[in-house]
């Protein structure tokens, strides 16, 4: 008995490693799909908001809330004090064992946009995304390439400089702004969520392993807006790539950082959030 309960465990891990079948869950936030898609939801919950106000979210233009969520006193069309007040920022306090707790690169690549070497591919749209970026955002930029290293990831990134101003400028000399991203190995499965919705095979750089795909900004913020950056890589990014931010790992300028976690895709941010009233939020709201 015992050898045929260890059987039927070790076909369904083979099974888990060659498939991912998560359906989509319409009660559930767009970002919370995400998340769960990921294996990286533990400790994330969805607050409820009026109808109106996700729908206002939804706008590429709610990122504005983020800014109101660090600690600016800025309106938010179509988001009121007392619906700011339901966000409950306190809440986001994670245990920072939870995976939830750290920022995650997340990425399904079409098996055929691979060409049989993932990180690489992945890699290189990540520099040719932020090269894009930087540009429209008014930065100079110099590459940053790490080659992949035994257990280190390949790492790839740009420098952003400006000519004048208060962020990143050359008037503090050599520059000390940038963004770059870690490129670790994926796992092959035959199937995507259906939040990201693939024809056949990809490859999942999986936020949940111990050697994970990640984005990261200089330990110390020099006035640079790391939310705007990130929504700038990320419109000029693949369907099938997301940012996860972590609540106070992304920051707006110094002393600055988010108090709520996100998701960004194509160019948009995702907030944790679901509408009251027992109304069910679309696929991609």
């Amino acid at each position: 008995m015992r050898r045929v309960l260890l059987m039927v465990v070790s076909l369904g891990l083979l099974a888990g490693c060659g498939t991912t079948l998560v359906k989509y869950d319409a009660k559930a936030s767009y970002a919370m799909n995400v998340a769960k898609a990921a294996n990286i939801d533990h400790e994330l919950k969805d607050t409820e908001v009026p109808q109106e106000t996700v729908a206002s979210l939804s706008d590429s233009a709610a990122y504005g809330f983020a800014y109101a969520a660090s600690g600016y006193n800025a309106p938010v069309k179509g988001f009121t004090p007392a619906s700011a007040a339901t966000m409950n920022f306190a809440f986001w306090l994670l245990a920072p064992e939870a995976k939830s707790a750290r920022n995650h690169l997340i990425a399904w690549m079409p098996e055929k946009l691979a060409d049989n070497d993932p990180v690489n591919r992945l890699a290189d749209i990540l520099l040719e995304a932020s090269r894009k970026a930087a540009l429209e955002l008014g930065y100079t930029t110099e590459d940053i390439i790490f080659e992949k290293n035994g257990p280190k990831p390949k790492i790839v990134g740009v420098s952003l400089l400006k000519s004048g101003g208060d962020a990143c400028s050359t008037n503090e000399g050599p520059t000390v702004c940038w963004v770059a991203f870690g490129v670790e190995k994926p796992r092959y499965i035959e199937h995507s969520p259906e939040v990201a919705p693939i024809e056949g095979g990809n490859y999942f750089f999986d936020p949940s392993k111990s050697f994970r795909s990640y984005f990261m900004f200089p330990k110390e913020n020099h006035g640079l807006d790391e939310l705007e950056v990130l929504l700038k890589v990320s419109q000029y990014s693949p369907e099938w790539l997301y940012f996860y931010l972590a609540p106070k790992k992304v920051r707006v300028g110094k002393e600055q950082p988010i108090a709520i976690p996100m998701v960004i895709h194509q160019g948009r941010v995702h907030y944790f959030v679901r509408p009251v009233d027992g109304q069910l939020a679309s696929q991609g709201e």
